[in-house]
């Protein structure tokens, strides 16, 4: 086709040859509005090519320039030409900038307007962080160690759970020696404090790996809370370590509230409840309310025993074991008469014998002497022969 031959070929919406036209032989007029649309078509592919390439980077870090702050947000040139924005919604406030610093940013958003794409950056949220944390460690690109949540007060500290097969060092890893691999990503953060966390879906595990240096004596579990118990002694440590202040970031993990206790203040709140029951009990009979507390002191001589003990020992035992109105209904025994001769017999059995014996209402020391030997107790109550001469001797012996 020759320089001075051009044709146009108009089509339909179905990309069919509609009309032809010689753009030389177009009036002055038709020439002029046919160069404006042209303008506008190649000016609209071009930033829609841009919308395209910026959209396929959300998510990603990119490193660019600091221009200049504005009252609503802050200028940054990526990839050179461009110039992106960080709202204030997505700064660090306590983050400054000199005209020309290096500065790392996610792309958060992109959108797209008249004037083409308005790509929308990020240096606040836990994302940039979790950006941050996989660029520069490679266990971590490599799905090796996973960031399970992240929980950030941005310019002061960020806590990073994370999660990987038990036989790795998950936070060696992420932390190397020394510190290394988290160095330019504090520098990064402008020496933002970085906590890294293994993640425990077991909730004992999990509050024992946040505590870290905290020992815990107890935890109990509840419908609506864990009460986590710690020494008298351990108590201003805990305080100096913000755990206290910290303690949404546990409730939020476990969809459970997360109370902490002294060792002093959880077992005066265990006694008060001991003897709110003990009264209500006192209620239906003439039993002396301190004498029946003094006894449930006396049975319930339980010692808190540290998680580090009894990592693999069933939790549930372990609640009954500490829980032992419940488990042992001693209710029902003073309900039955029981004396406290019978009771110093049974504590020193297991817990099955002396449902057993409230089973066939014997609840009494006179009960148990109606039979001559252990054989007939045996034979009437079902319990195991070597069990009824246990019995039968600590009667014999009061």
């Amino acid at each position: 086709m020759s320089s001075d031959n051009i044709q146009i070929i108009r089509l339909d919406e179905n990309n069919l040859p509609l009309e032809t036209f010689d753009l030389f032989k177009l009036p002055r007029k038709a020439a002029q509005e046919f160069k404006e649309q042209l303008e506008i078509l190649i000016n609209r592919n071009y930033k829609e090519k841009e919308y395209n390439f910026f959209k396929d980077k959300v998510g990603e870090i990119v490193t660019g320039i600091f221009i200049k702050v504005t009252p609503t947000d802050l200028v940054i040139s990526i990839y050179g030409i461009y110039k992106a924005i960080i709202p204030n919604k997505y700064k660090v406030y306590r983050e400054r900038f000199q005209h020309g610093d290096k500065v790392q940013v996610l792309i958060r958003e992109v959108n797209f307007n008249e004037n083409g794409p308005q790509v929308i950056l990020d240096r606040k949220s836990e994302l940039f962080v979790s950006a941050l944390m996989t660029n520069y460690i490679n266990e971590i690109k490599n799905n090796i160690v996973t960031i399970k949540k992240i929980y950030r007060v941005p310019g002061k500290i960020s806590k990073i759970f994370i999660e990987s097969d038990p036989a790795n060092d998950a936070i060696g890893a992420c932390i190397g020696v020394n510190g290394k691999k988290l160095e330019p990503i504090k520098t990064e953060l402008q020496h933002e404090i970085l906590d890294i966390i293994r993640w425990y879906d077991n909730p004992y595990h999990f509050i024992k790996s946040y505590l870290k240096k905290i020992p815990i004596l107890d935890i109990q579990e509840y419908d609506t809370v864990f009460k986590v118990v710690i020494a008298d002694s351990m108590v201003q440590n805990a305080i100096n370590a913000n755990i206290f202040n910290n303690v949404k970031i546990l409730d939020e993990c476990l969809k459970k509230e997360v109370i902490f206790y002294s060792l002093t203040d959880f077992n005066e709140e265990q006694n008060s409840k001991i003897q709110e029951e003990v009264d209500e009990i006192c209620k239906f009979g003439d039993a002396n309310p301190k004498e029946i507390f003094e006894l449930l002191l006396q049975y319930s001589n339980v010692e808190l025993i540290p998680l580090n003990k009894i990592s693999e020992v069933n939790q549930e035992t372990i609640k009954k074991y500490i829980d032992y109105l419940r488990d042992i209904e001693l209710a029902h025994f003073i309900e039955l008469g029981g004396t406290r001769e019978l009771f110093k017999i049974v504590k020193e059995l297991p817990s099955d014998i002396y449902f057993e014996l409230l089973n066939y209402d014997i609840c009494s020391i006179d009960d148990i002497k109606r039979y001559e030997n252990a054989f007939e107790l045996s034979r009437d109550t079902n319990i195991d022969t070597d069990a009824c001469v246990l019995i039968m001797n600590a009667v014999n012996n009061l």
